[in-house]
């Protein structure tokens, strides 16, 4: 009969082979920071902060890219308007902003990297996904901007607004399917849909 190893014991094993681990994260006070768990002799654990950086607005969802070794930040602010940021995080946990988009739509409140070089965004508050070209900079400008409406009210009407028209989350599908409540970006390959 085979055993099952339990993913608690096994994170644990694989700390105490590796020293020390980097955990990024991020505060609605505008940084993001890199603890580093790291085993103790007595089998405890210590956490500390090994580097912060301030990037701005109420950065939410993160999405790291390993090959670059970059963070995307969606700012999830709801008032103004919005950044989207980068931050490069070397080997060491290290952290640098990198790159900031400006004026964006308010409320991202998730993120996903998608072809060569794009970046799509959720906004929640707006009710819209924007797509990027990488990297970004204070010029970066959104290449597509989707928002989504409804010519009805949803199955809550007496809610106000329905839960289906704010945008939590772009998921990328690898096959495109024909819908007329479908949208497609003219984006690489980015297909966005309100049916999940």
């Amino acid at each position: 009969m085979p055993s099952i190893i339990s993913p608690l014991l096994l994170a644990t094993v694989l700390l105490d082979l590796v020293g020390a681990i980097n955990i990024f994260v991020s505060h609605y006070s505008g940084t993001v920071q890199t603890l580093t768990l790291t085993p103790k002799t007595d089998g405890s654990y210590s956490l500390t902060t090994n580097s912060s950086v301030n990037v701005g607005g109420q950065p939410s969802w993160m999405t790291f890219d390993p090959t670059s070794r970059t963070i995307y930040n969606s700012d999830e602010t709801g008032s103004g308007s919005a950044i989207l940021t980068s931050v490069s995080a070397a080997k060491d946990g290290k952290l640098s902003l990198s790159g900031k988009a400006t004026g964006l739509s308010l409320g991202g409140v998730h993120n996903t990297l998608y072809g060569p070089g794009y970046i799509a965004v959720a906004h929640y508050q707006t009710s819209t996904i924007t797509t990027y070209k990488l990297p970004l900079s204070s010029s970066t400008k959104p290449i597509d901007s989707l928002k989504y409406t409804m010519s009805r009210p949803g199955p809550n009407a007496g809610r106000g607004k329905d839960l289906s028209e704010e945008t939590s989350q772009a998921v990328l599908h690898l096959k495109v399917l024909s819908s007329s409540r479908n949208h497609y970006s003219t984006s690489p390959r980015l297909f966005i849909s309100n049916k999940i």
